[in-house]
C-alpha cells in the first residue's frame, strides 16, 4: 500500500511538472507577440526619415492608424486558417513581413502598406498563443498563469523597446528591423520543437 502512495505520488508530481513547463514555454511564445511593439521604431523613422515628406505627428498618427486597422482586420482573414500545427507558418509570414517593411521603410508611403501587412498576423498571432495557455492551464490557476504571462509579455514589449532605443544610436532603422524578424524566426523554430508537449 505504502509503495502504491509513492507511485501515485511520483507520477502526480511528474504530471504537474509536466504542465507546468508546458505553461512557462507557452508563456515565453506568448510574449513573442511582445515584440511587435515598435511604437519607438516608427517615432524614429518619423523624426528622421518620413519629416520631408510629412510632419512627425501625423506621420506616428497614420503609421499607427494603419497598423490599428491592419490589427482589427487580420483576425477576419488569417484567424480561420491558423491550427496549432500551423502556427509557426504565421511567425515566419509575421518575419517576412517585417522583413518587407525594412526593405520599404524610408518611404512614407508604401511603408503604410507593408505596415498594414504586419499588422494583420499580429493580432491572430497574440489571441491564439493566448488560447493555447488558457487550454493548458488548469481552470483553478487561470487567473494566476494570465497574470504571470502578462507580467512576461509586458517585460518583453519594454525589453524590445529598450532595444530599439539603444539600437538606434548603433546602427540604421533597418538593421534593427531585420533582428526584429531574426527573433520571429528564431520563435517559429522554437515552437516546432515544442509543438509535441502541447
Amino acid at each position: 500500500v505504502i509503495n502504491l502512495s509513492i507511485c501515485s505520488c511520483l507520477l502526480f508530481s511528474s504530471f504537474v511538472c509536466t504542465k507546468i513547463k508546458i505553461i512557462l514555454h507557452l508563456i515565453l511564445l506568448h510574449s513573442c507577440v511582445g515584440l511587435t511593439s515598435f511604437d519607438a521604431l516608427i517615432t524614429i523613422l518619423a523624426k528622421n526619415e518620413y519629416k520631408y515628406v510629412i510632419s512627425v505627428p501625423l506621420a506616428i498618427g497614420i503609421s499607427n492608424a494603419v497598423r490599428a486597422v491592419a490589427l482589427m482586420f487580420g483576425p477576419i482573414f488569417i484567424s480561420k486558417y491558423v491550427t496549432k500545427e500551423n502556427l509557426h507558418y504565421l511567425m515566419i509570414f509575421q518575419g517576412f513581413s517585417i522583413i518587407l517593411w525594412g526593405f520599404v521603410q524610408n518611404d512614407f508611403y508604401i511603408s503604410l502598406i507593408a505596415l498594414f501587412i504586419v499588422g494583420l498576423s499580429t493580432t491572430t498571432l497574440w489571441s491564439f498563443t493566448y488560447a493555447l495557455l488558457q487550454n493548458n492551464c488548469d481552470e483553478k490557476y487561470i487567473g494566476r498563469v494570465i497574470s504571470y504571462n502578462d507580467m512576461f509579455f509586458m517585460l518583453s514589449c519594454v525589453l524590445t523597446t529598450l532595444f530599439i532605443g539603444l539600437m538606434a544610436s548603433l546602427t540604421s532603422v533597418y538593421i534593427i528591423t531585420i533582428l526584429l524578424r531574426v527573433c520571429f524566426f528564431d520563435f517559429a523554430f522554437y515552437y516546432t520543437k515544442i509543438l509535441k508537449w502541447i
